[in-house]
C-alpha cells in the first residue's frame, strides 16, 4: 500500500483535558511514525466526504473563500506531516460549482508548491474535477467505482461491478467501464492517472429473490451503517457466494431469509487487476480499509501481490515527506527523533 487517506477524523489528534503540550500524539502521531518505517508509505488528508460536503459549494464560490480554503488546508498539511490532500466534494451540481472546483485546485496547487519552495528537500505535494481542466493540478484520480446501487435503488443490485450485465439489465445501473471511458477518452485523461476504487464492505438488500428484483430495506443487522456490513463479515452465515463473470460482480445470498449482499471477493478483484492491465490504469485504491480481512482472504494484500507480479509503474516507489520545518508541533518539526 502506497497511500493511505485519513478521512475527516475530528478525533485524529489526542487531547489531553488541562495539560498544554507543544506536540502532536494519536493517530496522526502513528501515521508520520509508520512513514518513517516504509518511507515509500505516503498520507493524504481527506477533506469532504459523503457527510461533510454540504457546506463545500458556498466556500469556494467566491475568491476569498478559495483561498480561505486553500491557505488552511496547506497549513494542516504542513502541521500534521501529510504528503497531500484529497479533496472529496460529494458532489458538484452544475458548471458553476465545476468551474469553482477548477479554480480551487489551482489555488491549492499554488499553495503547495509555495510550501515546497521553501523547503531544503522540496517535494511535489499531492493533490487529488470540468475534469480535464482539472487534470493539469491533480496527481492523480480516484475513481470511485463503488455505490452505484443501494438502499436508495428501485430494485437489488450490483454496486461495484465493472461492465452491464448482459443477461439481468436491471441489475447493473452504472459500471465502472463507462466511468473509465468518460475519463480517459472524452475526458483526454491519461489512463495511468486514474486510480480504480474497490469497496471493503458489502450493501444488503433484504427481503429479496436477488440481482434485479425488487427488496424491502436493508435488514436488522450491520456493522457501521444501516445497510452496510464490512468484507470480513462477509459473507454472513447461511449465505452462498456468486459471481457474474461477465459483469465482473460477485454477492451472497441467504435463500432461507432472502437476503442479498452486493460486494467485491477475490475472484472480482482478481478480475479487476487484469482489467488495470488491460486499461493500463494507475492502480486500486480501497474504501476503508479497516473493512478488510487480516487472513489468506485479504482483498488488499491479493491486489497489491497481484500488481507487483504485473511490474510496470502501477506500485508508487518514490519516498514520501519527512520534513515539516514549519510545523507547529515540535515533534513534527524534528522528525519525531529517536521513535
Amino acid at each position: 500500500v502506497t497511500v493511505v487517506h485519513n478521512a475527516r477524523n475530528k478525533w485524529s489528534i489526542t487531547r489531553v483535558r488541562n495539560v498544554i503540550s507543544t506536540n502532536l500524539y494519536g493517530c496522526l502521531k502513528q501515521l508520520f511514525l509508520l512513514k518513517k518505517k516504509n518511507r515509500k508509505l505516503k498520507t493524504l488528508l481527506s477533506i469532504g466526504g459523503s457527510k461533510y460536503s454540504e457546506n463545500i459549494g458556498s466556500v469556494l464560490a467566491t475568491e476569498n473563500g478559495r483561498q480561505n480554503f486553500a491557505q488552511t488546508a496547506v497549513a494542516l498539511l504542513a502541521d500534521l506531516g501529510f504528503d497531500g490532500l484529497d479533496i472529496d466534494w460529494e458532489y458538484p451540481q452544475n458548471d458553476v460549482d465545476a468551474q469553482s472546483y477548477v479554480s480551487l485546485l489551482r489555488t491549492v496547487r499554488a499553495e503547495l508548491d509555495g510550501l515546497a519552495s521553501k523547503l531544503s528537500q522540496p517535494s511535489r505535494f499531492l493533490l487529488t474535477m470540468k475534469l480535464n481542466e482539472m487534470d493539469r493540478y491533480v496527481n492523480f484520480w480516484n475513481l470511485m467505482a463503488y455505490d452505484f446501487t443501494g438502499s436508495w435503488a428501485a430494485v437489488a443490485g450490483h454496486q461495484t461491478n465493472i461492465f452491464p450485465s448482459k443477461n439481468n439489465t436491471a441489475s447493473t445501473p452504472f459500471d465502472a467501464e463507462a466511468a473509465v471511458d468518460y475519463y480517459t477518452k472524452s475526458a483526454g485523461i491519461m489512463p495511468q492517472k486514474v486510480v480504480l476504487g474497490m469497496p471493503l464492505y458489502g450493501r444488503v438488500f433484504a427481503e429479496t429473490a436477488g440481482p434485479g428484483s425488487p427488496y424491502i430495506g436493508s435488514g436488522d443487522t450491520y456493522d457501521w451503517e444501516a445497510g452496510v456490513w464490512d468484507y470480513k463479515s462477509l459473507p454472513r452465515p447461511g449465505a452462498v457466494e456468486f459471481c457474474d463473470q461477465e459483469a465482473v460482480a460477485c454477492w451472497s445470498y441467504d435463500s432461507v431469509n432472502r437476503l442479498m449482499v452486493t460486494y467485491d471477493t477475490l475472484t472480482s478483484t482478481s478480475a479487476k487487476v487484469n482489467y488495470i492491465k488491460q486499461r493500463k490504469l494507475g492502480g486500486a485504491m480501497w474504501w476503508e480499509s479497516s473493512g478488510d480481512r487480516t487472513d489468506e482472504r485479504s482483498i488488499i494484500d491479493s491486489v497489491v501481490d497481484q500488481l507487483k507480479l504485473a511490474g510496470g509503474d502501477r506500485m508508487d516507489s518514490t519516498d514520501n515527506m519527512l520534513q515539516y520545518p514549519f510545523s507547529k508541533y515540535d515533534n513534527v518539526r524534528n522528525g519525531f527523533p529517536n521513535e
